[in-house]
């Protein structure tokens, strides 16, 4: 029986992934409502997983109505592409797409490359000391409803947290064909730092994102696959020019 449980847990950690586990609370504010969402991601060598709970208040013509869901988001990074994972687990759905690396990088790789500022404003954002920088960057094509606002909390009392980051930079660099972005967003974060609080405005939307901890942890390989028994709706191909 004692030699069981010891092939149990040798293979358990056989076909599993060490993972840095980033719990996180995001409230985007809309027109239309506001959105809670809780989020546990887990970072590892071979690629993201988000775990989201979401909450909105949909405001339509003065009634408010609240939604709740439950998703998972997996991204796994190959050469100048991304796999990525889409899983409903209300409706038990996913979608499968293949995604240009590029297209993932949203306004990251425009607000690092800009301006950024740092400030001289400091603060605790949960246990750890953290410098504002404030960035400022333009989405191409919108004229300037494409206009975009940043301010970064970076820490550097994190040692979990800075790998972190470095894990998804270098997720990045094994998928981007351009290497530049990746590069000022490592040059940033090796000289002030990992975010711990990030806020982004837009024309119509504003997003408050703020780590509440972060771990170590094993998790098994099956994790980056859809569950057993969940419908694939489709696949999804996005290209970017």
């Amino acid at each position: 029986m004692r030699v069981l449980v010891v092939l149990l847990v040798w293979f358990s950690f056989l076909f599993s992934v060490e993972a840095i586990v980033v719990e996180k609370e995001v409230v985007t504010n809309m027109s239309v409502g506001t959105t809670r969402e809780r989020v546990t991601e887990y970072v590892t060598e071979i690629g993201i997983i988000r775990d989201i709970v979401s909450e909105m208040d949909v405001n339509l013509m003065g009634m408010v109505r609240k939604e709740k869901g439950r998703h998972t988001e997996i991204l796994i990074y190959k050469e100048g592409k991304v796999l990525s994972y889409r899983i409903d687990h209300t409706s038990r759905t996913f979608t499968r797409s293949e995604v240009p690396a590029e297209a993932l990088l949203g306004t990251t790789a425009l607000i690092y490359a800009e301006r950024i500022k740092p400030s001289e404003e400091t603060r605790r954002v949960g246990r750890w000391r953290a410098r504002k920088f404030v960035a400022e960057g333009r989405i191409p094509g919108l004229g300037k409803t494409g206009r975009v606002f940043q301010s970064l909390w970076l820490t550097k009392e994190s040692d979990l947290l800075l790998e972190a980051e470095r894990r998804k930079v270098e997720l990045m660099r094994r998928s981007l064909r351009d290497k530049g972005a990746v590069d000022l967003i490592e040059k940033v974060t090796k000289k002030h730092g990992a975010p711990v609080m990030v806020e982004v405005r837009t024309a119509d939307m504003t997003v408050r994102e703020v780590v509440r901890s972060v771990s170590e942890k094993e998790i098994p390989e099956e994790k980056f696959k859809p569950p057993k028994g969940y419908k694939e709706m489709g696949e999804v191909r996005i290209r970017v020019r």
